[in-house]
């Protein structure tokens, strides 16, 4: 086999090019079948495959994203001949995920406070109308009065939908901006790998491991009701991290290296937090098929487990 830098050149390449290509296609094609089928987010079947895509999240992130977190920040320390008396990486991945909590708490107070404000103008702008129509019904029969009653709670806010889209609208964010900022991150691992890493396994595990996160991701984009252009931009952004993470990969200093650690300590935080309260929690509050759900959820977590193997 040809060794040349040239052939190893073209070969991480093309690597590359795979890499963000099957990303991008495992994340468009369930978009485009949940589009297609016309599912909505209470449709029983794409429940249940979003409990399966909970459990490759929850993989991802207590045995990918933590680990690669901590150890970054060991090696950063240890460049820095820094001794730690203090569990700082936890640190990190406990203020990542409170940041969530706090952020999107603090926006559905905000919404609450419009609704309500809502409400009392509508309130006002419709009490000379109530006080009309009372007058009108004193003069009519009790049957017609039933018949015609108007429906007086009809507010335009009395439907919280609005709040819903809302907190999917924010854990969407959240989850591509923690997932693509961790694939940067893992380019510019990339980027320090020898050649025996992109021949072997690693490379592998890898492409297998951002397949089944881009549909996961797909498929929580997808019931988050959000239009088909802006998911496909969320996924194109998280094709393209792992080539951005290789384009910074020039700043190896031990500084830089604690900075992008801090950075992927509370991406991985935020990433826990989305999925353990807002995924896991609302397709497990379910009544029905809790042992389906649960078989799903834990055959993610198996399967992302298991590509974790391949590199070994």
């Amino acid at each position: 086999m040809d060794d040349s830098p040239d052939w190893m050149y073209g070969t991480k390449l093309a690597s590359m090019a795979g890499l963000m290509c099957a990303t991008f296609a495992c994340g468009i094609v369930p978009l485009w079948a949940l589009k297609g089928s016309g599912k909505c987010s209470a449709d029983p079947v794409l429940s249940l495959v979003t409990c399966f895509s909970g459990g490759v999240f929850l993989s991802a992130c207590l045995l990918d994203l933590v680990p690669h977190h901590l150890c970054s920040m060991s090696e950063a320390f240890h460049s820095l001949e820094i001794k730690l008396h203090f569990p700082l990486p936890e640190f990190l991945l406990s203020m990542g995920f409170f940041l969530v909590l706090v952020m999107e708490q603090a926006v559905l107070a905000y919404k609450d406070q419009s609704q309500a404000a809502k409400e009392e103008r509508w309130a006002r702008l419709m009490e000379p109308c109530i006080q009309l129509l009372r007058k009108e019904e004193q003069g009519r029969s009790p049957v017609t009065r039933h018949e015609e009653e108007p429906c007086r709670g009809g507010g335009p806010c009395d439907d919280p939908a609005h709040l819903r889209l809302a907190g999917h609208s924010f854990t969407s964010f959240t989850l591509v901006l923690s997932l693509s900022l961790h694939a940067a991150l893992e380019g510019m691992a990339m980027s320090l790998w020898g050649d025996d890493g992109w021949r072997a396994g690693a490379y592998t595990s890898l492409l297998l491991r951002r397949c089944l996160v881009a549909a996961g991701l797909a498929v929580n984009l997808g019931r988050a009701q959000l239009r088909c252009s802006v998911v496909t931009g969320c996924l194109l952004l998280f094709s393209l991290a792992s080539l951005v993470g290789v384009a910074l990969a020039e700043a190896t200093s031990p500084a830089h290296q604690l900075a992008q650690s801090t950075l992927g300590g509370l991406a991985a935080g935020a990433f826990l937090c989305v999925t353990c309260t807002k995924i896991l929690t609302h397709q497990q509050m379910a009544p029905h098929r809790r042992l389906p759900r649960l078989a799903l959820l834990l055959a993610g977590f198996a399967v992302f487990a298991g590509t974790l193997f391949i590199k070994i």
